[in-house]
């Protein structure tokens, strides 16, 4: 239902659950077959990789069935990673807001003061932590869902997290300051696992041993988790190979990856 009334009936074309978008296509209008001098102008894209904290922006949506709802705030932080719903991978490079999002604005725009989109909104918490999938990421995977229904998304095969204090004490022969994110369990015959990354290990009486920590990814150094995922899922598709620079013992070795598609109901990235 548009905003002057008019109703149209729309089919998903595709669904992309890793990143919690849908395509609608539109097939007809509330008497007739949508015909090729009927069209809808759609709104321009704006690039979100331009954003800087402080930028305002508006959300508009539908919160608790309001329609046609509209609120402003700033850009909070750019590049989080936030979980997508129900599927156990996390969402690269998320624009937060304290633009107002509550439930019913999902799939709302997010735009800037030009009435660019910036960003598709998917979630929020209370307090003003509001979330929205930049646009970006949206220009990247649509065109795939569109012409072929689905977009593969590359996959390594582990978990890990940002490298803390507390992580790095059970590192062995650990540097100081060493940054970047410490590998926790690997996948089985995934891609890490075949590249010989080595994941975090409980000897017989219960302590843990820190695994790998990657330092840089492409030649490229990396200090938080965030930085890998929004990397590989920005740059790289499956059967793309990357090279993990890895601390290990106390010495830097490199490891190549050949990237698989992402499975299904997995917590790994």
């Amino acid at each position: 239902t548009f905003t002057n009334g008019d109703r149209s009936r729309a089919n998903v074309t595709a669904v992309d659950p890793y990143v919690d978008l849908a395509v609608l296509k539109i097939i007809e209008t509330e008497n007739n077959i949508l015909g090729p001098e009927e069209h809808l102008n759609a709104l321009q894209l704006a690039n979100s990789s331009a954003l800087q904290v402080g930028d305002l922006v508006i959300a508009i949506g539908n919160p608790y069935g309001l329609a046609g709802t509209m609120t402003t705030g700033i850009v909070s932080q750019v590049g989080r990673l936030v979980p997508a719903p129900n599927i156990g991978f996390s969402i690269p490079d998320v624009i937060q807001t304290d633009a107002a999002v509550n439930p019913g604005n999902s799939g709302g725009p997010l735009l800037d003061t030009k009435g660019r989109v910036l960003g598709v909104t998917f979630g929020g918490f209370p307090g003003g932590v509001n979330f929205a999938i930049p646009s970006n990421l949206v220009q990247k995977i649509v065109p795939p869902l569109i012409d072929e229904g689905n977009y593969t998304h590359p996959y390594l095969g582990f978990t890990g997290a940002t490298l803390t204090s507390d992580l790095a004490a059970s590192i062995a022969n650990i540097t100081q300051n060493l940054k970047g994110v410490s590998v926790n369990t690997i996948v089985q015959a995934g891609p890490a696992d075949k590249a010989g990354l080595n994941g975090t290990t409980i000897d017989q009486y219960g302590r843990k041993h820190g695994g790998d920590v990657i330092v840089a990814v492409d030649g490229d150094k990396i200090r938080e988790f965030e930085q890998l995922v929004s990397y590989i899922e920005g740059n790289k598709s499956p059967g793309d190979n990357v090279v993990l620079n890895v601390f290990r013992n106390g010495s830097l070795i490199d490891l190549d990856v050949v990237l698989e598609e992402r499975p299904l109901s997995s917590p790994q990235h």
